[in-house]
This record gives C-alpha cells, sequence and structure tokens, in this order.
C-alpha cells in the first residue's frame, strides 16, 4: 500500500504553516512499524506533479482548500485535510475502500470553508 499525501507549500491551518519536512518526519513515524505501507509526503511547490483528471477538479473546484490531497494507491481518497492518526491507518488497512468522486468534490465545492 502507497500513501501520498500531496501538500502545497506545507500543512496549512488557521494559524500557521508546518514544512513539509515536519509533517513528512510525523507521518513516516506513524507508518514506521507497517513494512507494507510506503508514505510518501510530496509537496507540489518542490516537486513536479502530475494531476489526474480527478485531482485536476478538485484543485480547479477548490483551489488552496483542497490540499492536502490523500491518495491510496494513487486513488484520491481525502482533500482539504489531514486524517486523523486512527482514520488514516484505518483507510490503508481497507485498500477496496471507494475513493472520492466527481460529486463528492461538487459538493464540496458549495461548502464553506475557513479562511485560513
Amino acid at each position: 500500500m502507497k500513501i501520498i499525501v500531496l501538500l502545497n507549500g506545507g500543512l496549512k491551518t488557521c494559524c500557521k504553516t508546518l514544512p513539509t519536512d515536519m509533517v513528512r518526519i510525523s507521518l513516516e513515524n506513524w507508518f514506521k512499524s507497517d513494512k507494507n505501507i510506503e508514505m510518501n509526503v510530496i509537496d507540489k511547490t518542490e516537486s513536479d506533479v502530475k494531476f489526474d483528471k480527478l485531482a485536476s477538479l478538485a484543485v480547479n473546484a477548490l483551489g488552496d482548500n483542497a490540499y492536502p490531497m490523500i491518495f491510496l494507491d494513487n486513488v484520491l481518497m481525502s482533500v482539504g485535510k489531514l486524517p486523523e492518526y486512527r482514520t488514516l491507518h484505518d483507510m490503508a488497512r481497507q485498500p477496496h475502500r471507494a475513493g472520492l468522486t466527481e460529486q463528492d468534490i461538487f459538493k464540496l465545492e458549495n461548502a464553506e470553508f475557513p479562511s485560513n
């Protein structure tokens, strides 16, 4: 199982931005005992990232609110927030779980987002 967390200039909260390296170290520690999971944290400001159709739709519809994006084996599972430890572990242990759909993105597009 490969987990990719895609950031845009670090992990942004309402009050601060956590650097990508700090996020990477933290998430790698979450999964260090699980040899079946490969954790990759990528910052699009530091690496060339190619989006699939659904991820492109999320960025176009949500802008910066699309980040972080969570992919499991290249399937977009979550946008706009980093899941908590237990939730991310559960996602990784249910590899056949359905990813996001275009309808999910359109629902989020019409949602109210807190300003950063």
